[in-house]
């Protein structure tokens, strides 16, 4: 799992989940770690993202990479 860190920009995986092609580079604002919630699950993070041009939402680690780091 990569973990981020408030400040790391990210982008969107380009593996089909989602894609919205108004997302382009995000920052992170906000990092949570999630416990697994039950058999077969793993550990996450939620993050807060800052999409430029798009506005702040919520999404999870597995949604996007890393670009740069903080």
């Amino acid at each position: 799992m990569t973990l981020f860190q408030v400040g790391d920009l990210v982008k969107e995986k380009r593996n089909g989940i989602r894609k919205d092609p108004c997302k382009t580079i995000g920052i992170v604002t906000r990092c949570v770690k999630l416990a697994a919630n039950g058999p077969g699950t793993k550990d996450c993070q939620s993050l807060k993202i800052y999409w430029v041009n798009y506005g702040e939402f919520w999404t999870t680690n597995i949604r996007v990479v890393r670009i740069a780091k903080a």
